[in-house]
């Protein structure tokens, strides 16, 4: 899952990044699929290439691939356990575990994010000295004796993985969905009596909800609301990735797709805050000042707090009421949030420049001026790979 930490880190960053040589080498300009191939399943891992395929490329080797998989899960694991075998729904799981790490899937090295599934059907060319670095992660514990440093790999995080996930249990008729933590989601399996298990694919175990409540900061009211650790429907899961690509869409400066995307998103997943803060964000912070719209950012960041007053979504709010020429608000906002997560210097920077008066998108072209990055650094070996 994608942070607001990392939404100005990975998103306004990470995007431009994906958008360069290492993702587009051997694809077609525009964003667009150019599919010959006809997928073998149609599953809602493929919907979701699909929605990727409208902002960013989606080719035939990556419907090839996830059919494959597919492929291997139905051979690999055979019959259905019954409706509460807790055992039997452990097997599957962990079968598909390995069969992943067979197609030598590993979790991204230190400091690297995958935003799309596109991103994880990709196969990457990298020195085997850096992947056996990747693969000292304790996440690629278990992965390191399989994994093949000599062929290409596929790096895959929390979400990308279980729409892979969600793929398989779909054609087999396993009970499995989507949830949503704070900075991370994970595979549930729900039983006919309502009981469930939740898999956590990045160390491929068994994990329970107290822990998840404990380790990412779940409230009960955030519980008792329906907002984190809960099951996801399709359609969550859809409006989920309709926000993801409406940051692709965003940072072509496609800003009416974008904005199309972020609704849609509001309208399918409207209990997470993701449609309201990334709409908000866009139009407190667009390069192009006929889409910035500061009341109508403050009003949309408000909603998304409403639902998870986070550092990232209160730095959200903060550019909006600045936007709409608020300062003082949005220089009490940028401090919670410096508050809530003292680690990014960005939220240090920009109480400096709401004290002086300047909206986000000031601040940001006076640090462009000066030859500054104050975003991020680019993951550390991006730009050795090879497709």
């Amino acid at each position: 899952m994608v942070t607001r930490g990392v939404v100005r880190s990975v998103i306004l960053l990470l995007l431009p990044l994906m958008m360069s040589a290492r993702l587009f080498a051997s694809a077609p300009a525009g964003g667009q699929s150019t599919n010959s191939y006809t997928p073998r399943y149609h599953t809602m891992a493929h919907e979701i290439l699909d929605i990727e395929s409208g902002a960013l490329p989606v080719d035939d080797s990556m419907f090839m691939l996830l059919d494959d998989i597919l492929d291997d899960a139905k051979e690999s694991i055979g019959s259905q356990p019954a409706p509460c075998d807790r055992e039997g729904a452990r097997r599957v799981l962990g079968t598909i575990d390995k069969i992943l790490i067979k197609h030598n899937f590993v979790y991204p090295g230190k400091g690297c994010t995958v935003v799309y599934l596109r991103d994880a059907l990709v196969a990457e060319t990298i020195e085997p000295s850096v992947i056996r670095d990747i693969l000292t992660q304790p996440k690629n514990r278990r992965r390191k004796p399989v994994i093949d440093i000599s062929l290409p790999i596929h790096e895959a995080d929390c979400d990308t993985t279980s729409f892979i996930y969600l793929g398989i249990g779909e054609i087999l008729g396993f009970p499995m969905s989507l949830v949503e933590v704070p900075r991370h989601n994970f595979t549930r399996w729900t039983f006919s009596d309502g009981s469930h298990i939740n898999w956590e694919a990045n160390y491929g175990g068994v994990v329970d909800d107290q822990e998840y409540k404990r380790d990412f900061g779940v409230s009960q009211d955030q519980y008792d609301r329906g907002i984190y650790l809960q099951s996801m429907t399709r359609e969550e899961v859809l409006g989920y990735c309709y926000t993801l690509r409406g940051y692709a869409l965003e940072d072509r400066k496609q800003y009416s797709a974008a904005f199309a995307d972020y609704e849609r998103a509001m309208q399918l997943y409207g209990k997470a805050f993701w449609g309201y803060y990334a709409h908000a964000l866009m139009l407190a912070t667009a390069d192009d000042r006929r889409v910035r719209d500061g009341k109508k950012a403050v009003a949309l960041a408000k909603k998304a707090a409403a639902i998870d007053e986070s550092a990232w979504v209160l730095d959200a709010l903060a550019a909006a009421y600045a936007e709409s020429g608020d300062f003082d608000k949005a220089l009490d906002c940028e401090k919670r949030a410096w508050k809530l997560d003292p680690t990014d210097p960005i939220f240090a920077k920009l109480c400096d420049a709401y004290a002086e008066h300047k909206t986000y998108v000031q601040y940001m072209k006076e640090a462009a001026a000066r030859g500054e990055d104050p975003q991020t650094e680019e993951c550390p070996y991006r730009k050795a790979v090879k497709h």
